[in-house]
Formats: structure tokens, sequence, C-alpha cells
């Protein structure tokens, strides 16, 4: 009895440590969420306005509305007249100032996308050219004919020193980056590439400054993308943070709650072999 106790015992923490040790600290998830903008949305033939380089002019604002959605800016509200094609933005909420394009429930204009081939989660770097609503082998096929593909990104993250935090994002068309929490409040744009456009990518679109010596905390990463017109639908993101999808335990937490579990099995170990040093003598 007293050796298959030790063996089960033996067992179960060798089982710890190695769960332990596969444990990607540093690797990181993002929920995801789906949706699909109607071919004849007002948005969707829209040019936005140029974007200087070095600059962070778009048509959305720097925070993000109370639900969670980009704030679109004064001259993404503005209305100059003329053709469509005029550089102001249509779905947005005349209460909150919010932009639609991820939300059915504020626009009716948008819907969930319901396409088995696209994960709740996302592991980075994610990397996809053929980023369609109606793909049936996730970035292999499909096209923009019938909808356009909109999402939405979100991952916690905790830094623990000042960090400088890196983001990569290319995308065709739309992609915002904002990360709210601690010094970022409820929200702040950081990485800006707005517009319609072929791919691109941020590097000259993307706050630096703010991004430089982060002092520790607890933040929140959201990241959105609308592909509006057609001819290509594609998206890149990459960060060194460790992000986790929210309601997911952090690496470091799960990996002190293992060596709690260790410890525990430790302590029933020596536990064991008292009992069994006492009814021997």
């Amino acid at each position: 009895m007293r050796n298959a106790s030790r063996c089960l015992i033996g067992a179960c923490l060798a089982s710890l440590v190695a769960w332990a040790c596969s444990i990607p600290v540093h690797a990181s998830t993002l929920a995801a969420s789906y949706f699909e903008m109607g071919e004849t949305d007002p948005d969707s033939p829209i040019i936005s306005i140029s974007q200087p380089a070095g600059s962070l002019v778009s048509t959305v604002g720097a925070g993000l509305g109370p639900n969670g959605f980009p704030i679109v800016s004064a001259i993404g509200q503005s209305d100059p007249g003329g053709s469509p094609r005029d550089g102001h933005l249509h779905d947005f909420n005349s209460t909150t100032g919010e932009l639609e394009w991820w939300s059915p429930a504020l626009y009716s204009g948008i819907t969930v996308l319901n396409n088995p081939v696209y994960p709740a989660t996302i592991s980075l770097p994610f990397f996809y050219n053929n980023f369609y609503t109606d793909t049936t082998v996730f970035g292999a096929n499909g096209d923009d004919y019938q909808a356009f593909m909109t999402a939405m990104f979100v991952g916690d993250f905790t830094l623990t020193t000042p960090t400088s935090i890196a983001i990569d994002i290319c995308s065709d068309d739309d992609s915002f980056v904002y990360i709210s929490g601690g010094v970022f409040g409820h929200g702040t744009l950081v990485t800006d590439n707005g517009g319609i456009h072929p791919a691109s990518c941020t590097a000259a679109n993307t706050n630096t400054a703010l991004l430089n010596n982060v002092v520790p905390g607890s933040y929140t990463l959201s990241a959105f993308y609308a592909d509006r017109m057609h001819f290509g639908a594609a998206l890149r993101i990459d960060s060194n943070l460790s992000l986790t999808a929210p309601g997911t335990p952090e690496p470091a937490t799960i990996l002190l709650t293992v060596l709690g579990l260790i410890a525990t099995v430790a302590c029933a170990r020596r536990q064991i072999r008292r009992g069994t040093s006492a009814r021997s003598s």
C-alpha cells in the first residue's frame, strides 16, 4: 500500500512538473469576434482622409466610447456633402460617437459572422491574406463580393516593470489598436492604419511616445479591423507583449497555481512518510 501511494504521488508530481514546464510563458492569445458588413454599406466605398506620414490624423479619435468601440473624430463626423466618396463616415452612433462596424447591437447593417472556419481565439503572430467572410479554408480562399469582413481582437496583459511596447499591425483596409487601463485610461489610440488602402503597415502611424517605458500595471489591448473595398482583405498582428484572452489566467498565474499544487503534493507525501514511521515505531 505504501509503495502504491508513493508511486501515485510521484506520478502526480511528475505530471505537474511537466505541465508547468510546458506552459508558453510568452505566448499571446487574443479573443476574436467576426462580423459582416453589407457590400452596399454607406461606408464601404468611402476613401478616408489621407494620413500625413508620422501622424495619427484619421477618421477615428484618440479614445474608445462607452461600448468599447472607437470614437469617430470630428473630421470623420463632418459632412461636406457631395458624392458618397466624400471622406466622412456614416456608420457611427449619434449619441456616443462610436464607429459601429463591430456592433450588431448598435447598427443593424452589421451582423455576426457565423463561419466555423474562424477561431474564437487567435495566437500571435497572426497573418492571413484572404480575410474574407466566405472563406472555407482559413486564409486560403474566398472573396469580398458578397460582404466585407470586420473583426475585433482583445487581450489582457500585465507589466511588472517599465516596458517599451512594440505593436506590428498591417492591414487591407482599416486597422486600429487601442490600449486601456492605467495611464491609458478608458482607451487610447496607439496605432492608426485607418482608411481604404492596399495592404500597408503602421511604422509611421504608431504613437511610439506613448509606448515607451510604459509603467507597471494591468492593461487591455483592443485591435479593430475592417475590409471596405473589393480586391484584397489582409491582416497581420504581432506584439512583444504576453497577451491573454479576457477571462483566461495569465501564464504566470497558471505557473504559480501549478507550483502551489506541487507544494501541496509534497506536503502530503511527507505526511504519509511520517504516518508510516509512527506506525512502524
